[in-house]
């Protein structure tokens, strides 16, 4: 009895394919009978598809393709048209299908396996006892009909004799021609499709919000607020392109270095000044021709580069018809007294983008309250997943469900001197899942540690720095205003400040996929249950 790979059903499967396969199934067991094989393929000088009702394998002659037509068959003029029980009448020339089938199969194992296997063809009439000459495309050697099949065996004898085929299959060449034409594949969604499919509705949320920003257009002055993940960012950036093709003079400042050069690469696109505070006072003052100290001290930052700035855009006349400021809770009333004092006319743009629960720095002023303010609710970051954890960090609960996606994962940290091995595990977990170098992102709080990390590889990758190839090492506090697909953070014992900024700010820096690496007495801090 042939080896049966597959066999049509008597539930949906033509009749005429059904008696087709009882016969086949009397061959020897050194054929392989694999049943409905669809293909892809140049056909007629263009792409086509079409199926080989049967595909039987043999290995001392080949592949036999099979096309069975069951009906009447009616050739007028060498046209030919069957029609089936049901009376539809269909013009296929089975023999046509048939060489196309056995054409295409043929280049098909060529080009996957590199072997010439031969393959000819033939067409059975199941029910069709005699059949006249049907022309010079189908010799009486390849028609089968009903006597045929009662003697299948001697029948496959004739057809392979009259092509005069030949093989030498092996056992191995059987079973890759058998695994080509009826795969079995079993595929599991990886971390990675997930995380992408979630990634894919949070952009739609983003254009969404950026839509409704838009009637934000009456506000000249303006405090806007929300959450991580609500689009502050994004929005300052429409805010900023916008106000620059409409010809106004636009500046968008930050405080944090990272953010600063992903804003500059925004502006040098979007026709507007995009950069740190701290970059703006100093290219003032050096183009004002004012003294900048070698080595700055830290009130420099603080207190000395503001009056800096404002003394030099006062020899420069430097002036703006719009100024925003991302990521607002960094900058003192200081900074943004003198910033205000840049615009062009009292009813120029200034707009404030801020989250309140991100002040790392403590610098958080009054001046803020004085702006009307607006509240973006909607997170267009983070899953639901990775939204709740953020909002418990703070006693903030949310029942907004806008995107699922993977639970975050908490791995308790080890001794310190495993502290490295454990992040390179988890890193390479996730390039095994189907992430890319770009899209992890590791963030810890010691400054020490990142340079360790920098140092090390995981597998052919490579940790690095931001703007660099690898896998991103950077600490929480530069790395607040960007985001990544993935986030490997990892956490001391006991947090700096109540509530746990650093976790907030490192949780909400996760787009969809969160891993955090801390001990379980930080657990605590980040109310993880």
């Amino acid at each position: 009895m042939a080896k049966i790979v597959s066999r049509p059903s008597i539930n949906y499967d033509p009749t005429s394919e059904i008696r087709t396969a009882e016969a086949i199934e009397t061959l020897s067991d050194e054929w392989t009978m694999i049943h409905s094989v669809a293909w892809q393929g140049r056909r007629r000088e263009r792409e086509g598809d079409g199926e080989a009702d049967f595909v039987l394998l043999h290995p001392a002659f080949g592949v036999v393709v099979l096309e069975a037509k069951g009906g009447d068959v009616n050739l007028e003029a060498g046209r030919w048209t069957t029609t089936d029980k049901f009376g539809n009448t269909d013009e296929i020339d089975p023999f046509e299908q048939a060489t196309a089938s056995k054409t295409t199969l043929h280049k098909f194992l060529k080009a996957r396996l590199g072997l010439k296997v031969p393959t000819c063809h033939a067409v059975v009439f199941p029910f069709l006892r005699q059949l006249p000459p049907l022309g010079p495309a189908a010799p009486e050697a390849i028609i089968v009909t009903a006597e045929d099949l009662s003697d299948f065996p001697a029948t496959m004898q004739r057809i392979v004799a009259h092509w005069k085929v030949k093989a030498a299959l092996s056992t191995a060449n059987m079973r890759s021609i058998v695994a080509l034409l009826a795969p079995t594949v079993s595929v599991t969604r990886r971390l990675s499709d997930r995380a992408f499919e979630a990634s894919a509705k949070l952009l739609k949320l983003t254009d969404n919000q950026v839509r409704g920003f838009r009637s934000t257009r009456k506000f000249r002055r303006l405090l806007v607020t929300g959450g991580p993940g609500t689009g502050k960012t994004i929005l300052a950036v429409e805010k900023a392109r916008e106000c620059a093709e409409r010809g106004d003079r636009t500046i968008l400042l930050c405080y944090n270095e990272l953010l600063g050069s992903q804003l500059a690469q925004e502006g040098n696109v979007g026709g507007f000044v995009g950069m740190t505070f701290h970059s703006f006072c100093l290219s003032q003052a050096r183009l004002a021709g004012l003294e900048v100290p070698a080595e700055p001290s830290p009130s420099f930052w603080s207190d000395e580069a503001p009056l800096l700035l404002l003394d030099a855009a006062k020899a420069l006349a430097t002036k703006f018809d719009a100024i925003l400021i991302d990521e607002g809770q960094d900058f003192p009333d200081e900074w943004l007294e003198v910033l205000d004092s840049l615009s062009e006319v009292d009813d120029g743009f200034f707009y404030v983008f801020a989250d309140v629960e991100q002040d790392l720095w403590g610098r958080l002023g009054d001046r803020l309250a004085e702006l009307p303010e607006i509240v973006l609710d909607t997170n267009c970051r983070n899953t639901f997943q990775i939204a709740a954890r953020v909002g418990n960090i703070i006693g903030r609960s949310s029942t907004e469900q806008l995107v699922a996606g993977p639970e975050p994962i908490w791995v308790d940290a080890m001794e310190p001197r495993r502290l490295i091995p454990q992040i390179i595990s988890q890193v390479a977990k996730l390039l095994d899942d189907g992430f890319e170098d770009r899209d992890i992102v590791v963030l810890v709080e010691d400054a020490v540690l990142v340079r360790q990390l920098r140092a090390a590889t995981v597998g052919v990758s490579s940790f690095a720095s931001f703007g660099e190839v690898g896998v991103v090492v950077e600490s929480i506090g530069r790395f607040k205003g960007l985001e990544a697909q993935c986030v490997v953070l990892c956490l001391r014992a006991q947090p700096e400040t109540t509530p746990d900024k650093l976790a907030y700010v490192g949780f909400s820096r996760a787009k969809t996929i969160l891993k955090i690496i801390a001990p379980p007495t930080r657990k605590r801090a980040v109310r993880w249950s």
